[in-house]
């Protein structure tokens, strides 16, 4: 049995003690996989409060998200030799937003990426 994504409406649910920076990954095995045809790996990424920074597709070699992080105005660009792990987590905390003038959550909910 593959686990499955809560949907970022769950989070919203939790009482706002529990809610915590959370980031889950999930993988859909195929039936029949092609060699070419890699499990689709998607990455929930929530803000402290629960509410949603990105929800879709990594990408190969994470590149969806990092182009993604990288269109959102003064957020430093990726390079090469980062950790992308690292660089989402720094680019998304509240000290970076607070640095930006921005809310990473209103930023996604007024994205073409969210609809």
């Amino acid at each position: 049995m593959v686990p499955t994504l809560p949907t970022p409406a769950a989070y919203s649910q939790l009482h706002p003690t529990q809610r915590t920076r959370h980031t889950a990954r999930e993988h859909h095995p195929f039936s029949n996989p092609a060699p070419t045809s890699p499990p689709t790996t998607r990455l929930l990424l929530l803000k402290p409060g629960g509410r949603t920074i990105y929800f879709g597709p990594l990408g190969p070699q994470q590149s969806t998200l990092i182009a993604y992080l990288e269109g959102v105005e003064g957020v430093p660009r990726y390079e090469p030799l980062m950790n992308p792990a690292n660089y989402m987590l720094e680019v998304t905390a509240p000290a970076a937003e607070k640095q930006l003038g921005v809310d990473f959550g209103e930023l996604w909910a007024a994205s073409k990426e969210a609809q």
